[in-house]
């Protein structure tokens, strides 16, 4: 969505920063191996967790995208060890977080009426 704004009206100068340390940090990730990846995993999940909760999702990207970054910290604490067996064993840890975060997103974002225009109701 951001992508087909930046295309129709050009790139935000306002935003050049959040572009550029978002690039400089997956950058130092890659550079970093698995415990890079691992931070950006749980960087971006905190991120999209606070950003979904806070002022709702009605968009499908933002249930989507944060899938990928727990699907990143699965494969990176299964590269380190970082696991044992049991509900903390690699992956229950990120579907339990994906799965709460969701649900909590789903409501706030039906408690803020942010649904009307895919229903075709203003919003």
């Amino acid at each position: 969505m951001e992508a087909e704004y930046w295309v129709a009206h050009g790139f935000p100068a306002d935003e050049v920063s959040f572009f550029a340390s978002s690039v400089l940090i997956t950058l130092a990730a890659f550079w970093l191996g698995a415990r890079g990846g691992m931070a950006l995993g749980i960087a971006g999940l905190a991120f999209f967790a606070y950003v979904n909760i806070r002022f709702g999702a009605p968009y499908l990207l933002d249930y989507i995208l944060p899938v990928f970054y727990a699907v990143l910290v699965v494969r990176c604490r299964r590269e380190q060890r970082w696991f044992s067996p049991g509900l903390w064993a690699a992956g229950w840890l990120e579907v339990v977080w994906i799965l709460l975060a969701h649900a909590i997103t789903l409501w706030r974002t039906t408690a803020l009426h942010k649904w009307d225009w895919v229903l075709g109701r203003p919003w």
